[in-house]
């Protein structure tokens, strides 16, 4: 069979013309149609890819400037501070040294005055000149794939900014908005999709020509720009059909949306009009544990709830702070509890989503005082938050935890366990000076195996004495990541991430095949899982009770670009204080009164049900056929495959031909095609293929 032929954009198939001279049996085709499909996907940036991700975001305006200076930026100003794309641009190496691989920008549209976050545009179809040109945008892009980082824009669906509607281009006419109303009952759902959102003009996107020229607004920046996914902003303030509607006429990108509200059952609904949603109940729930010291059942009960809710659970996107809400260290000052909560959302299930600053120890408050300047940190790469990123997120990357599922083996009022195949997570809502110490059990060790720290990997080692027995030791509020030994100090192996000098990542080229993802599993026990202890939390037996810290209600403060929220005022709580190390020494109290929590859910919580079982019986092996052939595949598209897709292309080619690696050869092709437009085509030489020949 001398090729494969095909004219296809990344990520969509045109049209496929098989040559087969001597090799016209249906086996051989389908092989390779199933082949070429997995290909295509593999360039397509897919929800299944992005699952593999963690983003870095950024407020375009307050990251970096062009030239590298630091203009003052006074947030309170509610003004342009100066970032532009180009800025971004030569940051790249700074974001790409912690390890993220995708950044989310500010949405790029050409804006209303003073709309230096993006939200409020004005002119759909231009891009905000404060921000830079066109060129410099798709450089941004370029420059980003060159990294192996992918891009997401913000998309903005449901209003203008504060401009007289004829003013919009192309929204123009009156008849393209909904009536002036406010919406003053957030619990109508009516008002919160056809009434205005803090004033702005709210967009019909009932009427035919809002939703086509939305629709040509993704194919415009999907075809212009080459991005890679798109945050949906506002999503509760349109009726759910409006996203499909929109979506499905362009080339498949991932999505992922944003309704802010705590209620699980509420947020996961717009989950099934889109590849994913911001995983707002979640924050909640962070917030309630490890900024005010709440019980870690609450966590768990969330994750058990959001199973059977969302409509894939595993590209929800975990985060702690952003553009909207009060940094995480503005709400409770504690290193050591930022970097617990960081530290269960980067290995917890889902894509982690990390706040630009986060590594700079930024503490500001609401918006507007979340949205400060970064250059004013100097981009210290020796920052302790920015080497702890770099820690565990390079760490996530190379030991490819998204390929296990997330399973729960503590929960308590102070600690977390769980376990990400052979990795297993420890984490504490005590913060600095607080300890904790439990005996772990039904672990994935062996007795006799010896596992180590990741942050102390010399010097915090246990050789298990028992089967899944481990014994977790939390001091001063740190948190652990155990792993087998061999895994912190062998070579890089397959699909392994490195980072040069630079900080710029790289990939070890593959030498063996892919890990297969572990089906995900029941909960340990039976029937539903077991619902968090009522509030307060009552401290296990053996663990001496608490003081109760006075609690204060936390200030909330409307944003203008969302819905507000209810916090509901719990009940006092014991504080997260552990037993000090001194058996005999007094126990200390946080240094500050801890806040209500932020739930939008009441703390009792309903049953929930198990997950299905996923047991799914090996397919039979078929046998292989007695005659070697070569194979060639030519596959064309409008971008350059990257280092790591082409490595995954030559691994899944040999894995299912059965053939080694070294006879699988790619060579990639410029062409110029029509309007100057380079094109690239992928020549795959598969040297003696054996395919079953039959007559059909």
């Amino acid at each position: 069979m001398e090729g494969v032929k095909g004219d296809a954009p990344i990520g969509r198939l045109r049209s496929v013309q098989y040559i087969s001279p001597g090799m016209a049996n249906k086996s051989a085709l389908l092989v390779l149609f199933l082949v070429f499909c997995s290909f295509v996907a593999t360039l397509a940036a897919t929800k299944e890819q992005w699952r593999s991700r963690i983003i870095y975001q950024i407020l375009t305006d307050r990251f970096a400037t062009s030239t590298g200076s630091s203009p003052p930026c006074k947030e309170s100003d509610f003004k342009y501070c100066g970032g532009t794309w180009r800025g971004i641009i030569s940051k790249l190496d700074y974001i790409a040294g912690m390890g993220f691989d995708a950044i989310w920008i500010s949405p790029m549209t050409a804006n209303t005055p003073n709309g230096y976050h993006g939200y409020w545009p004005l002119h759909f179809f231009r891009v905000n000149e404060q921000f830079g040109t066109e060129d410099d945008l798709k450089a941004l892009v370029r420059e980003c794939h060159k990294r192996g980082i992918w891009v997401m824009f913000d998309m903005v669906a449901n209003h203008i900014g504060y401009a007289n509607p004829v003013e919009s281009t192309p929204f123009n006419r009156s008849e393209y908005y909904n009536s002036n109303c406010e919406v003053s009952d957030w619990n109508n759902q009516n008002q919160v999709e056809n009434c205005a959102l803090a004033g702005l003009p709210d967009l019909n996107q009932n009427h035919p020509f809002v939703v086509q020229k939305f629709s040509d607004w993704i194919h415009w920046v999907t075809a212009n720009f080459k991005i890679d996914g798109l945050r949906l902003d506002a999503v509760h303030h349109t009726k759910k059909e409006f996203w499909p509607a929109i979506l499905n006429a362009n080339v498949p990108i991932f999505t992922i949306g944003e309704a802010l509200k705590g209620d699980i059952g509420y947020v996961s609904q717009y989950s099934h009009y889109m590849d994913s949603v911001l995983n707002y109940p979640l924050y909640f729930k962070l917030m309630d544990v490890f900024a005010y010291g709440q019980s870690f059942w609450g966590i768990e009960n969330n994750f058990w709830q959001s199973r059977p809710a969302y409509s894939d659970v595993s590209v929800l996107g975990n985060f702690l702070d952003n553009h909207d809400q009060p940094r995480f260290l503005n709400r409770r000052n504690d290193i050591a509890a930022f970097k617990a909560a960081l530290t269960y959302i980067i290995f917890a299930e889902g894509i982690p989503i990390v706040y630009y600053a986060s590594e700079q120890s930024y503490a500001g408050g609401n918006d507007p005082f979340n949205r400060e300047a970064l250059w004013f940190s100097g981009f210290n790469k020796n920052a302790p938050l920015y080497l702890f990123l770099k820690t565990v997120v390079g760490f996530r990357r190379r030991h490819q935890v998204w390929k296990s599922p997330q399973e729960f083996r503590w929960t308590s009022s102070n600690l977390n366990v769980f376990i990400r195949g052979n990795i297993t997570i420890a984490v504490t809502n005590g913060g600095s000076g607080s300890y904790v110490q439990q005996v772990v059990p039904n672990l994935p060790y062996r007795s006799g195996d010896i596992v180590c720290n990741l942050f102390w990997p010399d010097s915090d080692c246990i050789t298990i004495a028992e089967n899944g027995k481990l014994p977790v030791y939390l001091n001063n509020g740190e948190s652990k990541i155990f792993a087998p030994k061999s895994y912190l100090t062998a070579a890089p192996v397959a699909d392994d991430v490195i980072f040069q000098d630079d900080g710029t990542p790289s990939v070890v080229p593959i030498s063996l095949p892919p890990a297969e993802e572990t089906p995900i599993e029941q909960p340990p026990s039976e029937g539903s899982p077991i619902l968090p202890p009522p509030v307060p939390v009552i401290p296990p037996a053996d663990q001496p009770n608490q003081p109760e810290i006075p609690i204060e209600a936390p200030s909330i403060v409307e944003s203008p670009f969302d819905s507000p929220y209810s916090a509901f005022p719990a009940e006092p709580v014991a504080a997260p204080v552990e037993s000090p190390v001194e058996p005999n020494a007094a126990p200390t109290l946080l240094s500050e009164p801890i806040q209500a929590p932020l739930s939008d859910v009441h703390p009792t919580e309903a049953p929930v049900a198990s997950p299905p079982s996923r047991n799914v019986p090996a397919p039979e092996s078929a046998p292989s056929a007695p005659v070697p052939q070569s194979v060639t595949v030519l596959i064309s598209g409008s971008r350059r495959p990257s280092s790591i897709q082409i490595q995954l292309v030559r691994s899944l080619l040999s894995s299912v031909l059965q053939v080694p690696r070294n006879r699988v050869q790619i060579s990639i092709n410029p062409s110029k095609k029509r309007d100057s437009v380079t094109s690239f085509s992928m020549e795959v030489n598969i040297q003696h293929v054996r395919i079953e020949a039959q007559e059909t």
